[in-house]
């Protein structure tokens, strides 16, 4: 009885303490700009306000920042001091997690957490905090194979279509796992945080969160663009080509060089250029797909081109004439110039589409370029064409199922009219040899009756004649 009562003291300790307020930190949130390539460092107040000793005060994993203060240990309701250090290049927005180790005994709690998985979406249960000797109880409401897997490719196990999966936490760790179907995974990466019950342990529900946002400002240098030709003349049906340099005259290196001009397309665009390095560039100018109608031919036109990057903006004005010329659907010298029209006049004509190619060489090797986007693009296309076809053979099964059953019937009631047309038939036989009796008769009294009339007729005939016969011989 007593280990009962510890039992279920332990158990609603644990239930209370996520509601106990736990580590915090001010400010909560900041927005940095950092010189590119140099260290930021913060100072932030950390709080205790938990009844717990927090030690071994840590910085979850991440390619940001990083915990300067060492061999921190803070008490319940106390506050201290820790610096932070940014040494990414690179632009974040993201929530740095403070963590803390303190010690508890509460004994496994064995917990059931029912979660739910329906493609395309997360299980309902994703991101998890738990316990060793717990378990997930998952369900899969999909009528195909689940599989369960952790990302370092080892199978959790899998799940029969409209099955149950029971999945125990027997070692203590954080643990990311994918779902797939068919070997593609969807839902996102989900996260269990597996927690010993005795010990020293972090619990995630007790981190403070300290959200940051970093934008890294590139130190100012130089430039200087060289243009040797910006005056052109163009018809419809020809392009112009040209060369420009950009030279980095400053100390520092540009980055993110980048040129923008309408009616021109660039070799290479957004590139670096170290101090006291030239980068060419060339160019092409056209202006089908520009021009609409045939009155915006014959004309002069001013395309700026702007340099943009970490110097000042440099713009360089071209004087473009164009020759006069039909302006037509699909005129131009080349397939892009027709695709450059259609983009620029019927957009919704050019949305993207998954073309897939058979090439009759099985031996032939491919280099295929693609990335996460098209990828699932092709694995939503096909899954959506699987489920559409099960859908439709589904439904084809419940029509054929409905069909047999109206057949069934219909058979039944093709016996039960097979023998009552059979009973009427017979019937209507009886009536019928009644009444072609009665017929015969009726037809047998008219033929005596018109024999009789005939021959009483012909009788009276043979007598007129026998009586002329005699008048005339007595003349």
């Amino acid at each position: 009885m007593m280990n009962k009562n510890k039992i279920f003291l332990t158990t609603l300790l644990f239930l209370l303490i996520p509601f106990v307020s736990s580590l915090s930190v001010v400010p909560f949130h900041m927005s940095i700009n950092k010189m590119y390539n140099q260290p930021f460092f913060i100072n932030l107040t950390l709080t205790n306000n938990n009844n717990l000793n927090f030690s071994n005060i840590f910085l979850e994993t991440n390619p940001y920042v990083s915990l300067v203060t060492k061999n921190i240990s803070i008490s319940k309701n106390t506050s201290k001091n820790i610096t932070l250090k940014i040494f990414s290049n690179d632009d974040f927005s993201k929530g740095i997690r403070i963590k803390g180790f303190y010690n508890t005994t509460i004994g496994e709690s064995h917990s059931i957490f029912h979660s739910t998985i329906t493609y395309p979406n997360p299980p309902t249960i994703c991101s998890k905090n738990a316990y060793k000797g717990d378990k997930i109880d998952f369900y899969n409401s999909n009528d195909y194979l689940i599989t369960l897997q952790k990302t370092d490719g080892t199978t959790i196990g899998t799940i029969n279509p409209n099955s149950y999966f029971n999945w125990s936490l027997t070692n203590s760790g954080i643990v990311n796992y994918i779902i797939l179907r068919q070997g593609y995974p969807f839902g996102g990466t989900c996260t269990v945080d597996v927690m010993n019950t005795n010990g020293l342990i972090n619990n995630p529900d007790f981190d403070a969160v300290f959200n940051l946002s970093v934008n890294n400002v590139y130190v100012n240098t130089t430039i200087n663009m060289n243009v040797p030709i910006s005056s052109y003349n163009l018809s419809l049906t020809n392009s112009q080509q040209g060369l420009l340099s950009i030279t980095n005259t400053g100390n520092n290196v540009a980055h993110n060089v980048s040129l923008k001009a309408n009616w021109f397309s660039f070799s290479e665009n957004n590139f670096n250029i170290n101090s006291g390095q030239t980068k060419v560039i060339s160019y092409t100018i056209n202006a089908l797909g520009h021009l609409t109608h045939t009155n915006q031919t014959n004309k002069t036109y001013i395309q700026n081109l702007t340099l943009f990057g970490n110097f000042g903006k440099i713009v360089k004005p071209f004087s473009i004439f164009v020759e006069y010329g039909q302006v037509s659907i699909g005129q131009g010298n080349s397939t892009s110039d027709f695709l450059q029209w259609l983009k620029q006049n019927y957009p919704q004509l050019l949305k993207p589409k998954v073309v897939i190619q058979y090439v009759n060489n099985n031996s032939r090797d491919y280099n295929i370029t693609t990335n996460n986007q098209k990828l699932n693009g092709l694995a939503s296309a096909i899954f959506s064409t699987q489920d559409s076809v099960r859908k439709s053979f589904q439904n084809n099964l419940e029509i054929l199922a409905e069909m047999n059953k109206s057949i069934n019937k219909s058979d039944y009631l093709n016996l039960q009219n097979r023998k009552d047309i059979n009973q009427l038939l017979s019937q209507s036989k009886n009536k019928s040899d009644y009444t072609y009796g009665i017929l015969f008769l009726i037809i047998f009294i008219i033929i005596v009756i018109l024999g009789g009339i005939i021959l009483k007729n012909v009788y009276k005939y043979k007598e007129m004649k026998k009586y002329e016969r005699w008048d005339a011989n007595a003349r």
